[in-house]
């Protein structure tokens, strides 16, 4: 006999399997499932025609590209979408979500789409054996063009309504998948299009016990449109041991939002970040993030971009140090920053990233970002704009360069705070003019070069 989607989630046990045909299930309250257990989870999968006929294996089995073809939107004919009646136009319902896993364990869900709840799935403070497989979900958050951040200067095309008056608080919402507090929760083969705050979390505020052992695995998170653009991609905050592996992030377009594309942040160790792609934004350790590993990752900048549209690279932020960055290739990327920066939830630190090593890195093409005030593949940032406040006088010292490439840009280094013990090893700068850029305020560059080779550059 066939149950309703509210009834499967309020009845099945420990050990049921509920599958849920392909089809428009609009629900406008939150759906929320028992628990299972270690040896006989709960599970919930989505199918087309028959059980067991949608299989994920690399990504999601529903694309962007699919997305795109369907009028920028989900097609409920090819797997089960469940959705709320109309899309949130405001801050209001912070509880609006799909499935609530919040203190919920051993619970499996798979082969779903969402779209128009704050959070499509929400395992806050959940416990153990939570697994999410080839879930897509659009449009989570906020989207009154009302309510659009429009702190900082940002400028629009096309412009926002005149009334339009949101802070940077309003644009944070709208979480894709959120699996914080908890041990060993595996998203994978997931797919989120244009989250209004985070495309997909692991790990939450501090006064809840740290995130461990997430994986996040073959998921892809997209951002292409103007309102509340997103904010985070990927995120592990307060996490340790986590790993994200074989996932890509995309800001599409002239967003406002630099974003944040693979960050780990406040306090998170010992993670992992390989074999990724990133596109148009960042990766960032930030507020006391130490000993993470970043591997085998692209980083693709935009060229010609505007102004306020910054094109990516990575950050070492707010005392974030002992990180590793091995095989980091940045291409027409803003480079690599060190800063002390102001947060809303952390006064600056006088740090800005010490002990941090970065082998076999290719830094090419590094472009202007005048938000930055920079211009070279490396810059000791002094904080402007939105992150004004942070301390200019903070050092980025004994940081570690082994066997990287820098190949074209207009010059190596923009200063802007104090630095000490840097060192180049066995590094090539390639087609770079200048040591210091002209965008450089005046602090000295006290850095040092070893076994280095300079062509076609200026001899610091």
């Amino acid at each position: 006999t066939a149950w309703s989607i509210t009834h499967a989630m309020n009845t099945a046990t420990a050990g049921d399997v509920v599958y849920i045909k392909a089809g428009d299930y609009v629900i406008d309250y939150n759906l929320a499932p028992k628990s299972g257990s270690s040896s006989s989870p709960i599970k919930f999968i989505g199918y087309k025609t028959t059980p067991g006929d949608i299989l994920s294996e690399k990504g999601a089995t529903i694309t962007y590209a699919d997305y795109l073809a369907n009028g920028n939107d989900l097609d409920p004919k090819v797997m089960p979408l469940i959705r709320r009646s109309s899309v949130q136009m405001s801050t209001q319902n912070n509880t609006r979500r799909g499935i609530d896993l919040g203190g919920k364990s051993y619970v499996e869900i798979e082969n779903l789409q969402f779209k128009w709840q704050q959070e499509a799935i929400s395992a806050f403070q959940h416990g153990a054996g939570i697994k999410l497989r080839n879930l897509v979900i659009a449009w989570v958050g906020n989207f009154d063009p009302v309510d659009t951040w429009t702190s900082g200067g940002l400028t629009y095309d096309p412009p926002l309504p005149l009334n339009a008056s949101g802070g940077e608080s309003t644009n944070q919402v709208g979480k894709g998948i959120d699996v914080s507090g908890a041990i060993g929760a595996l998203i994978e083969n997931c797919t989120i299009i244009n989250p209004g705050h985070v495309g997909i979390v692991s790990g939450t505020i501090t006064s809840l016990p740290v995130t461990q052992n997430a994986v996040i695995r073959g998921c892809k998170v997209y951002s292409d449109q103007n309102i509340n653009p997103a904010d985070y991609y990927l995120e592990m905050y307060n996490s340790q041991n986590g790993l994200i592996e074989d996932c890509e992030v995309y800001r599409i377009g002239d967003l406002v939002h630099q974003g944040h594309g693979i960050d780990f942040k406040k306090n998170s160790t010992n993670n992992i970040a390989r074999n990724c792609y990133v596109e148009n934004t960042f990766l960032e350790v930030n507020l006391n993030s130490n000993y993470n590993t970043f591997e085998n990752i692209t980083i693709q900048g935009k060229q010609n971009y505007k102004t306020n549209r910054r094109s990516g690279g990575i950050k070492i932020y707010y005392n974030s140090n002992f990180n590793t960055f091995k095989n980091i290739k940045l291409l027409d990327t803003d480079g690599v920053f060190f800063a002390d920066v102001r947060d809303e939830i952390a006064t600056p630190s006088n740090v800005a990233g010490h002990d941090n090593e970065f082998i076999d890195c290719l830094f090419y093409n590094a472009q202007i970002n005048a938000y930055r005030n920079s211009d070279s593949p490396i810059t000791f940032e002094a904080n402007t704009g939105l992150e004004a406040g942070g301390y200019n006088n903070s050092p980025a010292y004994n940081n570690k360069f082994y066997n990287c490439t820098f190949d074209t840009a207009a010059a190596m280094f923009t200063v802007n705070r104090p630095n000490y013990g840097n060192e180049f090893i066995e590094c090539n700068f390639i087609n770079i003019p200048l040591v210091y850029s002209t965008r450089s305020w005046g602090d000295a560059l006290n850095a040092i070069f070893t076994n280095c080779n300079f062509e076609n550059s200026q001899v610091p």
